[in-house]
């Protein structure tokens, strides 16, 4: 509470100079992220974390957009701060009171959880290899698919990530193998295709459950909540000129030599580290945020609906 109560007071101090609905914002997004962090290791907190990327991309990013970056961006803002963040603070309020809302009155019991899973070690094994196997052999044939099928084949192969998770808490004695292969399979088609959502979003899930597993302290999931967010900084700050050389074959240093797209993205992972002043340049920050905030797709919503598009008055929803 301490902690808590001394950051909320500090957002007061420090952002006295933007609109006050921003700070709520902002004060908001600290709340949720200290839940998310206290909860990490206690249980699965998946609602605070779809709570905090929602207000990292609708709220935080705006917000270092139109303050900070004085909305000279690759995607601005189209609408004005007060005007957005009014309107999109308070559908977030409601949304976070609709998604923890209390539908039941028995409280879950976490104790009773894990001795659960424990007592299920043997299953776990057994169904996370099948669903790895299941997984693995929906990869070779998604491409082959039909389009009709191809989503449904696409939720199988991800099962395979689902049974890491499932032999992660089980006795198998060749779990920690299983799991280097998904995730190791995992990494290098990310590379490959450039496509790096994939990746961050599983690995993501992992720590989570791996928190919950080893009851890690808050320090340490600080540690490493920091330590990603800077990694997913780290990867923006090439991802454009990687995906211009595998994809469009530019970069004439590279398109000399034949060369695989992963040992591309290791060389110019290793220049952009070793060369830290072009890391840490302006440049980076303004395009990370930009990439971050999704605030600039809702913003294009709110000049073009009711002037150009009326409202549906809930006619989609009805209909479907």
């Amino acid at each position: 509470m301490v902690v808590l109560l001394t950051m909320l007071l500090s957002g007061w101090v420090i952002f006295t100079d933007i609109y006050i609905y921003s700070k709520l914002g902002l004060i908001l997004f600290t709340v949720i992220t200290l839940l998310f962090l206290n909860g990490l290791g206690r249980k699965i907190p998946i609602k605070e974390l779809i709570v905090l990327i929602m207000l990292m991309q609708m709220v935080v990013s705006p917000i270092i957009v139109f303050d900070y970056l004085y909305n000279k961006v690759h995607y601005p803002m189209v609408v004005g701060e007060q005007y957005y963040i009014s309107y999109v603070f308070f559908c977030i309020v409601l949304f976070i009171i609709g998604l923890f809302l209390p539908l039941h009155r028995q409280k879950p019991n976490i104790l009773k959880t894990i001795s659960n899973i424990n007592e299920s070690a043997p299953f776990n094994g057994k169904f996370g290899v099948v669903l790895i196997i299941f997984g693995l052999l929906a990869g070779t044939i998604v491409d082959y698919v039909p389009g009709t099928f191809r989503f449904a084949v696409f939720l199988i192969e991800n099962c395979k990530y689902i049974g890491a998770f499932y032999l992660f808490f089980s006795n198998n004695r060749y779990k920690y193998l299983w799991i280097l292969v998904v995730y190791s399979m995992l990494t290098y088609t990310t590379i490959g295709g450039g496509l790096f959502i994939n990746l961050f979003i599983w690995t993501f899930l992992f720590a989570i459950v791996a928190a919950f597993k080893y009851k890690v302290n808050l320090l340490v999931k600080t540690g490493f909540f920091i330590i990603g967010i800077f990694i997913a900084f780290f990867i923006q700050s090439f991802k454009t000129e990687y995906r211009e050389v595998i994809w469009e074959g530019k970069g004439q240093a590279y398109s000399e030599q034949t060369r695989t797209n992963q040992e591309v993205f290791v060389e110019m992972a290793t220049e952009r580290a070793l060369d830290t002043k072009s890391l840490y340049e302006y440049s980076n920050y303004s395009n990370f945020i930009s990439r971050l905030n999704q605030g600039w797709i809702l913003a294009k919503v709110l000049i073009h609906v009711p002037a150009n598009e009326p409202f549906t008055n809930g006619e989609v929803f009805l209909s479907d």
